[in-house]
C-alpha cells in the first residue's frame, strides 16, 4: 500500500513537471550613459567649449536615441548614431559659450530613447565662468571724455587688469561702433600694441578723439555730435581662455568750446595741513588763447567745507602765455554722526567747485570741481581718554 502511495506520487510530479509553462526572457534595449548623468566642467575662464558624452546600449534589441534641447548657451548635438543595436556606441557632443555670462551656472539637457526602465534620462552639466579681465575708469562704469582746450582734443582714461589665475595676452583695444556713428572724427587708443598681463597686473587704457561738429540750422556756432560707444579688451589665455572687457565710451559735452583759459588741473583735492589743522589745495590756469584776458576773484562754493581763504583775491589780468595760480584753505566740517568716544571721527563729504568768471568769448566761465582725499578727521594730538 505503502509502496503504490509512492508511485502515484512519483507520476504526478512527473506530469506536473511535463506540462509546466517555459520562462521566457523578453528582449528589449537598455540605455546606458558611461560617466553617469552628472557633469561638472570646473572653473573655466571666459571663451568656448566643447566636449562629449558617451552614451551606449546594454540590452538585446535596437536602442533608438534623440536629444532635446532647451536652448541657453549650452547646447547637445545630435548623437553620431540614433539607431544602436546591442553594444553599439555613440557620441554626443556638447558645446558650451562661456563668453558673456560669467558666475556659476547649470543646464539639463534630455536624451529621449525606447528603452522602456527610461524613456527619458537628463543629463545635468554644472560650471563656473570666472572673471579673467576687467576694465576699471575713475568715472565709474564709462569713459567720459573730456575736452582738451589746448590742443581741442577730448581725452579719457581706464586701467585694464588681469584678474585671473593666469598670464593674458592682450590685444589692441578696438572701438566696437564704427566712427561714423558714435560722433568721434578720429580715435587713438594706447597701448597700441599688443602686450602680456601676469596675474594681478595692470596696465592704464588712454583714448585721445577728435570730435565730430555741425552747425545748426538757423545758427553759426558748432555743436558735437552726441557721443555713444563702446571701448572692447580681447585677450587669450591659457586652455583656450578668451576672455573680453568692454566700457561704454561717452563725452561729457554738446558744446564745442575753443581753448582760451585751460585749467591745468581737472579737479582740486584738498589736503590735511595737520600743523594747522587745516585743508589746503591749489590749481592753475592758463591763458591759451590769442587775446588778453580778464580773470575775476575765484568764488568757492559748495557742502562740507567753512572757507578761510581763497587767493588771489581780485580780478587779474592774463596775456596770452600767463598763468594764474589759485590757492584755497578751508576748515572742513565734522559729521553729526561723530560720537564722542575718542574714535576717529568722520567728517563731511566735499563736493564743492572754484568759479571764475572772465572776459573770454568763449569761456565766460571757468569752473574747477573740488574734493578732499579723506573723510576720517585726525587731529594733531591723541584724544584724552
Amino acid at each position: 500500500m505503502i509502496a503504490c502511495e509512492v508511485w502515484l506520487l512519483r507520476l504526478c510530479a512527473c506530469l506536473l513537471v511535463g506540462i509546466a509553462l517555459p520562462v521566457v526572457a523578453h528582449a528589449s534595449p537598455r540605455l546606458e550613459i558611461i560617466g553617469g548623468l552628472e557633469r561638472s566642467l570646473g572653473s573655466l575662464g571666459p571663451g568656448t567649449y566643447r566636449g562629449t558624452v558617451l552614451v551606449t546600449n546594454t540590452g538585446d534589441e535596437v536602442l533608438r536615441l534623440s536629444v532635446r534641447n532647451s536652448g541657453g548657451n549650452l547646447i547637445c548635438f545630435y548623437p553620431s548614431a540614433k539607431d544602436l543595436a546591442s553594444g553599439d556606441t555613440a557620441v554626443i557632443t556638447w558645446h558650451l559659450d562661456g563668453q558673456r555670462i560669467l558666475g556659476e551656472r547649470s543646464k539639463g539637457i534630455t536624451l529621449e530613447s525606447n528603452d522602456p526602465a527610461q524613456r527619458s534620462a537628463v543629463l545635468r552639466f554644472t560650471w563656473k565662468i570666472r572673471e579673467e579681465l576687467r576694465i576699471e575708469s575713475s568715472t565709474g562704469s564709462a569713459i567720459i571724455l573730456q575736452h582738451d582746450t589746448k590742443g581741442d582734443v577730448w581725452r579719457g582714461v581706464a586701467t585694464v587688469k588681469n584678474v585671473g589665475p593666469d598670464t593674458l595676452s592682450i590685444a589692441v583695444p578696438e572701438l566696437e561702433q564704427a566712427s561714423q556713428y558714435n560722433g568721434l572724427e578720429s580715435l587713438v587708443v594706447s597701448p597700441n600694441t599688443a602686450i602680456s598681463l601676469s596675474p594681478g597686473d595692470s596696465t592704464p587704457l588712454s583714448i585721445v578723439a577728435k570730435r565730430r561738429t555741425y552747425i545748426p540750422f538757423g545758427s553759426s556756432t558748432p555743436r558735437l555730435h552726441h557721443v555713444e560707444a563702446t571701448l572692447a579688451v580681447r585677450a587669450s589665455g591659457r586652455q583656450g581662455s578668451t576672455p573680453s572687457a568692454a566700457i561704454a565710451v561717452y563725452g561729457d559735452t554738446l558744446r564745442w568750446i575753443p581753448a582760451e583759459l585751460y585749467s591745468t588741473n581737472s579737479f582740486m583735492l584738498l589736503e590735511h595741513d595737520t600743523g594747522r589743522d587745516l585743508w589746503v589745495g591749489s590749481a592753475v590756469l592758463r591763458n591759451i588763447g590769442p587775446d588778453t584776458l580778464m580773470v575775476s576773484a575765484p568764488q568757492l562754493t559748495g557742502w562740507g567745507i567753512d572757507v578761510v581763504d581763497v587767493l588771489p583775491d581780485r580780478t587779474a589780468q592774463l596775456l596770452p602765455g600767463d598763468t594764474l595760480p589759485v590757492f584755497v584753505t578751508t576748515k572742513r566740517r565734522i559729521s553729526s554722526c561723530s560720537d564722542a568716544s575718542g574714535s576717529p571721527r568722520s567728517l563731511e563729504s566735499v563736493n564743492a567747485r572754484i568759479v571764475l568768471e572772465t572776459s573770454g568769448l568763449y569761456t565766460p566761465v571757468v569752473t574747477i570741481p573740488v574734493y578732499a582725499s579723506t573723510a576720517v578727521y585726525v587731529p594733531n594730538a591723541p584724544p584724552q581718554r
